[in-house]
């Protein structure tokens, strides 16, 4: 089982190291870094608050508040920061993803 573990930290170590990963973090630091968007992100969760209560007590507001939230959503979306983010982070999805089913395929 040892064995097991020091493979397992080998590959976290490997992936740590790897460009994908870098590219993230370097991303994910920008963004934590950026007050701007961390207001709004804030803001916007405060807004699916927002949104799940006026639904659930079905207030008129609710459509409205949804198509605020969107609208507020696609402009934060297309930050530069944040696409670039985005972007790194599917990539890094994808990599695990590889490696996975890599791990996975090879058991079988």
């Amino acid at each position: 089982m040892n064995n097991a573990k020091d493979i397992a930290l080998k590959i976290n170590k490997a992936i740590k190291e790897s460009e994908i990963y870098q590219e993230y973090q370097v991303y994910e630091q920008k963004i934590l870094e950026n007050e701007a968007l961390k207001k709004e992100e804030a803001a916007l969760k405060r807004m699916q608050q927002e949104i799940v209560n006026a639904t659930y007590h079905e207030a008129q507001n609710a459509e409205a508040l949804k198509a605020e939230y969107q609208k507020r959503m696609e402009a934060y979306e297309l930050h530069p920061l944040v696409v670039n983010y985005l972007a790194a982070k599917a990539a890094l999805n994808e990599y695990l993803q590889y490696i996975n089913q890599y791990i996975n395929g090879g058991i079988k």
